[in-house]
């Protein structure tokens, strides 16, 4: 692990490099495709059935329009780049099919884990089955969750049929790759996101990290299986909770 910073310093941000165990060229990914995975996952956590379930669907894209307070929409309007994201998620979803349904997100997860490890799951997930959108006004006005609360996080790890620690690895994997200019991460998938959720009050885990029950000790954990086996943290275990978590959601 880094060493420890000076008091009064920001919390240290990993080895700024990809891990050990990722291939050369691989362990960062494009801003865009980084947009467009938040987009894919926000529209997983929008929205949710008659049965209690969320899905990849596309209505992210129609809620924006009618809800943009909404807590799952609102943080991707705030930057011009995630918004332009999601407008091009909306036209993807539209073009490639004819409808709404979610249909880029397997894609988009596909890329931005081969772009963060070298590994590709491309052929597995593009079977997953896609599901249209529910365009009803009562489905359009179904609130969502602020899973950046501890009540969110733990309704909406229900919802997508994840426990706390598998919604906690589907979370923070991809905050590993957050733009690499702290006080956020580093920017390489290493696992130094584990860190940061724990220490930075700025990280987007940092709140659930340390209230949800169980989550800090769950974090610490994967850490320590990192040292263990390989002498160092590079990730490696968050990423195989991640995998695990990302079939689950997709082929549900």
């Amino acid at each position: 692990m880094s060493a420890m910073m000076p008091a009064g310093m920001p919390p240290a941000f990993g080895s700024g490099k990809a891990a050990s165990w990722i291939p050369q060229g691989f362990g960062q990914m494009p801003k865009e495709l980084s947009a467009l995975l938040r987009v894919a996952a926000h529209d997983l956590y929008s929205g949710v059935d008659q049965f209690g379930e969320s899905h990849f669907d596309g209505d992210i894209v129609a809620k924006a329009l009618y809800h943009p307070d909404d807590p799952v929409i609102k943080p991707l309007l705030e930057k011009d780049y995630l918004r332009t994201a999601l407008w091009q998620y909306g036209q993807w979803d539209i073009n490639d099919d004819g409808e709404l349904n979610g249909s880029p997100a397997s894609q988009i997860f596909a890329d931005a884990a081969w772009y963060a490890t070298g590994q590709s799951y491309h052929d597995q997930l593009s079977q997953a089955p896609v599901r249209k959108a529910d365009l009803s006004w009562e489905a359009l006005n179904r609130p969502n969750v602020d899973n950046n609360t501890v009540e969110g996080f733990q309704v909406q790890a229900d919802w997508l049929g994840l426990n706390n620690e598998e919604m906690f690895a589907f979370t923070n994997w991809g905050h590993d790759m957050l733009p690499g200019q702290p006080p956020l991460d580093d920017g390489w998938f290493n696992g130094s996101s584990l860190v940061n959720a724990q220490s930075n009050p700025m990280h987007p885990d940092y709140k659930n990290t340390n209230s949800v029950p169980g989550l800090k000790n769950f974090a610490n954990r994967l850490i320590n299986q990192d040292e263990q086996q390989y002498g160092e943290l590079n990730g490696a275990n968050l990423h195989g909770w991640f995998v695990d978590a990302m079939f689950k959601t997709f082929f549900r």
